[in-house]
């Protein structure tokens, strides 16, 4: 039986005060600050016979022409251009825009997207010779109260958080994935600090508490918003917000 190996590493995007943020039509200013690093998280795979690499980003997403390229550019850097290649993204509605869309939400910065990509691939180099033997151990828990659907509020939501952890023998944690969903839009158009939102703090706290890196898949979250914005109304939420709910997440 072949022995399974991983390493993880995370890169700082960089987005800079004056860049735009996107996800809000109503956002009418660019950003002024920073409030947590937009990031790229990623996780090379090597079963003996294949490699395979995630990469999550606190991004809300991109076109398809970018990230067939930048998944190619990552799989040449951890030296298999025919690795599967999952190039993710939180869909945080306060990271900086990386794809043309309309009005505010799509002026975008070529330089820095193109930049973003060669700090991601920087980091994909360094992975295969930090490979190591781990296991992986997975598991699922219901974690209720986070989503609602804003469409229908009477339709159920998929409240199930599904968990993989990379574990070396002498117990150390390499990566840890964390898939569950909800839009990521705690934070409104008011804020202009740049933020991974709810996943980034998630993700923070795995890191902190279990060590590390931490990948946020964000599943099919749809209409399905967090619950804070019918408790307390939409684009009222806070950074104290998205830490309890980050922190929720991670708990469980």
């Amino acid at each position: 039986m072949n022995t399974l190996r991983a390493a993880a590493g995370c890169v700082d995007l960089q987005p800079y005060v004056g860049q735009w943020q996107t996800g809000y039509a109503g956002r009418l200013q660019p950003a002024t600050g920073a409030h947590d690093p937009i990031c790229a998280r990623m996780v090379l795979l090597d079963d003996g016979t294949q490699r395979m690499l995630v990469v999550v980003c606190d991004l809300i997403g991109f076109t398809a022409a970018f990230a067939a390229a930048t998944r190619q550019a990552l799989a040449a850097a951890v030296g298999d251009p025919t690795a599967p290649t999952f190039l993710c993204c939180t869909h945080t509605h306060s990271g900086p825009t990386c794809f043309p869309f309309r009005g505010v939400m799509g002026i975008l910065d070529q330089e820095w997207l193109d930049a973003a990509q060669q700090r991601m691939t920087a980091v994909a180099q360094t992975l295969p010779p930090r490979l190591q033997p781990v296991t992986m151990t997975c598991g699922a828990v219901r974690v209720e109260g986070v989503g609602f659907n804003r469409q229908d509020a009477a339709r159920g939501v998929d409240d199930d958080l599904r968990a993989v952890a990379f574990t070396t023998v002498g117990g150390t944690r390499i990566a840890t994935l964390v898939n569950y969903a909800t839009h990521a839009v705690i934070l409104g158009p008011r804020n202009l600090a740049f933020s991974g939102d709810f996943p980034g703090a998630c993700m923070r706290a795995v890191e902190q508490t279990a060590g590390g890196v931490c990948l946020y898949l964000q599943g099919a979250c749809g209409d399905v918003d967090p619950e804070l914005n019918r408790s307390q109304g939409w684009g009222k939420g806070t950074f104290d917000d998205v830490d309890a709910v980050g922190t929720t997440l991670a708990s469980a």
